[in-house]
């Protein structure tokens, strides 16, 4: 139901910041899957506004196209886990007086060779309702964590921070597991930091 309703979503930005920044904000939406008409400057005028408009059908998925995104299941979730198709992105946390940049925050990403780049809040709550959120955090942690020491290995040591789910808590083993991921790749544990997700 919820994929069904984001699919029938469509959005326009309209803003009066600055061209460049503006076009940041459409790649982001592109990547997280949102469906994007354009972008209008304020202040907007009405003939180019009913243009946008007008691509919502030109835009919109057939529906078998929808079902077939919205159908992932537990076993091809699985299988991608196991056939290392998870992947991450990362975001700069720069501070916001020095510029200084202080980590990256790694986010997850599922680049699937038939389905193309999926967003995470399609599968994330899959592998979390179907008791597969610990290997997939592994799967993340293992690529955040070699991200970051080869970093360091061409002199940018800089923090990564990783999400976590609260249910990974649970496991009490957890921090063996990513201090034995550190010494694999070389990379001190001071640089890795792990945030639990808001949900």
């Amino acid at each position: 139901e919820v994929a069904a309703s984001q699919a029938d979503l469509a959005l326009i930005l309209i803003s009066s910041i600055e061209r460049k920044v503006l076009a940041t904000v459409e790649e982001l939406a592109r990547v997280h899957g949102l469906r994007l008409l354009g972008s209008l400057p304020k202040p907007v005028q009405l003939h180019e506004l009913r243009a946008l408009l007008t691509r919502v059908n030109v835009l919109r998925p057939a529906a078998a196209v929808r079902s077939a995104i919205a159908e992932i299941t537990v076993a091809e979730l699985r299988a991608a886990i196991q056939a290392g198709e998870m992947d991450i992105d990362v975001q700069p946390q720069v501070d916001a007086h020095s510029r200084a940049l202080l980590g990256v925050e790694a986010l997850a990403r599922w680049r699937s060779p038939s389905r193309g780049l999926v967003a995470p809040d399609r599968f994330i709550p899959l592998a979390e309702q179907n008791g597969l959120i610990e290997e997939l955090t592994g799967a993340i942690c293992r690529k955040a964590i070699g991200a970051c020491a080869r970093w360091r290995e061409q002199g940018l040591e800089t923090r990564v921070s990783i999400n976590i789910s609260y249910s990974t808590l649970e496991h009490l083993d957890f921090p063996e597991r990513i201090l034995a991921l550190c010494a694999e790749f070389g990379l001190p544990p001071r640089l890795v930091q792990m945030e639990i997700t808001e949900t």
